[in-house]
């Protein structure tokens, strides 16, 4: 590109290129960024002025939004000869023919060098310019240029029309659950915000999406953050809401004891400012803690008051969140009429709201019941289209778990290939993200497997992880849900017919004395052996 921009510059000097002397005397650029700031030099008033309003719309630009963010570079047919001679130069050459009149900046430096022509005040302006030109192109509702509005105004010196967008972009990021952009909106939204209750609103917003994407050690940043700002401002309703927050994120952690303490703050706290909505989100929140802590009546009576809240006050989202719990409650206790029907009227629920975190989620636990009735086929599809959700989705922790069962139908159907790729791959997942509880779970599929190989080294190394097991899952005070529960129980029953006692009370101690990592990369390693 420089000897062909090199080139073009001697040959617009007039330069004859067979001179010796003539080359001698003449003083080339000595960069490439010079050497372009040369060329463009060399253009007419009115083009360079063109050249560099052009810059600011980006390095593809139309000719109507040229004209239209603009109106001072001339009429139409002016500014077309202006983009004649930069076609000509090869500065920016036709895109795009009319009547979708479209140029192209040659090369993304020369886009670069004419804008860093302009002094920041006269970008900003220019920014801000094309920004308004931009919002009269479609309705104040529309998301159609949210990204360009944010991108521009964020360049511009009106804070006000900064913020307004980067909080736009970010919403519709977010709900799109493009969660990188979401992430890089909210961030740099937040230090320009100015009130209290702006900020405090990113803070939660930005955590949801970090919790989304298991980055549970900044979500919980940000919780707090926003629990801070909410306290110093005095605002009980803040509080309730970063309270909730931390609990869930707790919930998930597999962090059960601190959850609950979140959690009857947040209770309180709703219940001070009198908000249903809030105090059934966070019943069924106390109700999902209880159910991972095998406190089934406890469980159902959270989930229940949920439940009644809800239909009082017409929240169907909240509906439809009680409804799975009270699904999950029935099938640990055996009942799988009453979780069939609970869980599917959830997910008809679900897919009458809309939104793909409620449907997959609700897709994850009837594959459950189906898993608990043998119905592998039944399992795998429901799975499948979940796995497709929590993909688009990037929910890592929902993902985890669709891999986590997808082992658990692969294993039923004695495919022990396919069930060691599926339990492998969501255990790195839980570890990865932090997610305890998965680990646990995911953990006991691979005892299972192991045990099946047969030879005394796997058996032995089966009831190590057992043990690691069993010491990791009484710590987290969590209880083993049915399908984990009779994997545990298989592995137990086969290590304990084939070893002798002392293997087994050597091997049963070794695994107890490991960390969750230890353990993970024990499971992992043996794995490469079967």
């Amino acid at each position: 590109f420089y000897i062909e921009e090199l080139l073009n510059y001697l040959h617009e000097q007039g330069l004859d290129l067979q001179d010796p002397a003539a080359l001698t005397h003449f003083d080339l650029p000595t960069s490439l960024h010079s050497l372009i700031l040369s060329r463009i030099d060399q253009l007419s008033e009115p083009q360079k002025v063109t050249i560099k309003v052009a810059s600011i719309i980006g390095r593809l630009f139309r000719f109507a939004w040229l004209q239209g963010y603009y109106p001072s570079l001339g009429e139409p047919d002016e500014i077309k000869a202006h983009l004649e001679v930069l076609r000509r130069l090869d500065l920016t050459p036709l895109e795009h023919p009319e009547p979708e009149l479209t140029y192209l900046f040659k090369h993304i430096v020369t886009q670069e060098v004419a804008y860093e022509s302009l002094t920041y005040a006269t970008r900003a302006a220019l920014h801000e310019q094309l920004a308004r030109f931009i919002e009269g192109l479609s309705d104040t509702a529309s998301t159609s240029y949210l990204d360009l509005l944010a991108y521009h105004y964020e360049r511009s010196e009106n804070p006000a029309k900064k913020c307004h967008y980067l909080r736009r972009a970010g919403e519709a990021a977010q709900a799109a659950y493009a969660n990188s952009a979401a992430q890089a909106y909210y961030t740099r939204l937040l230090p320009l915000l100015q009130g209290s209750g702006e900020r405090l609103e990113v803070h939660l917003r930005l955590g949801s999406v970090l919790e989304l994407v298991g980055e549970w050690e900044s979500a919980e940043a940000h919780y707090q953050a926003a629990l801070g700002l909410g306290r110093a401002a005095d605002q009980p309703r803040a509080q309730a809401q970063s309270t909730l927050a931390l609990g869930k994120l707790c919930r998930l952690r597999g962090q059960y004891e601190a959850a609950q303490e979140w959690l009857h703050q947040a209770l309180a706290q709703w219940e001070a400012a009198g908000e249903a909505g809030g105090l059934s989100q966070t019943l069924a929140e106390v109700g999902w803690v209880a159910l991972s802590q095998g406190d089934y009546d406890h469980a159902g009576a959270s989930l229940e008051q949920s439940r009644a809240l809800c239909q009082r006050h017409g929240d169907q989202v909240g509906l439809a969140f009680a409804l799975n719990g009270l699904g999950i409650v029935a099938l640990v206790q055996g009942r799988y009429d009453i979780a069939q029907a609970l869980l599917e009227q959830n997910l008809a629920l679900r897919r009458e709201i809309g939104g793909k975190a409620g449907i997959a989620s609700s897709l994850i636990n009837l594959s459950l019941v189906a898993l608990e009735q043998k119905n592998h086929d039944v399992a795998q599809t429901l799975l499948e289209e979940s796995l497709m959700l929590t993909r688009e989705m990037g929910d890592k922790r929902g993902l985890t778990l669709v891999l986590s069962n997808l082992g658990h139908v692969a294993y039923g159907q004695a495919n022990e290939t396919a069930a060691q790729q599926h339990y492998r791959a969501a255990l790195r997942l839980a570890q990865e993200i932090g997610d305890k509880g998965s680990v646990v779970d995911t953990l006991v599929g691979l005892v299972a497997l192991m045990g099946h190989e047969g030879t005394v080294q796997h058996l032995r190394r089966a009831a190590c992880l057992l043990g690691a097991t069993e010491a990791l899952r009484a710590a987290l005070g969590k209880k083993l849900e049915p399908i984990e529960q009779g994997l545990y129980d298989e592995a137990h029953a086969i290590t304990h017919a084939q070893l002798s006692e002392e293997e087994l009370a050597v091997a049963w101690v070794e695994g107890q004395a490991m960390t969750l990592d230890e353990a993970v990369a024990f499971a992992l390693n043996d794995l490469k052996t079967l």
